[in-house]
């Protein structure tokens, strides 16, 4: 198995479900932050980021969660 994405992340403890349920939150949440605050709008992008990249590592490596 390869080294993990994002080695010591959190994401990596929680469960597949968990994190598209994170993914699916932030977008919509940096959707609203459009034209408002880029900094938040930013941050939410990179939390899905982040779970997307945990997810397709798992997926990749037939991980299980």
């Amino acid at each position: 198995m390869s080294t993990r994405p994002i080695d010591d992340h959190p994401y990596h403890d929680k469960s597949d479900a968990e994190l598209y349920f994170i993914a699916k939150d932030a977008h919509a949440a940096a959707k609203a932050m459009q034209g408002w605050d880029v900094a938040a709008e930013l941050k939410y992008l990179d939390q899905v980021n982040d779970a997307c990249t945990v997810m397709y590592w798992r997926r990749q490596n037939a991980v299980v969660r």
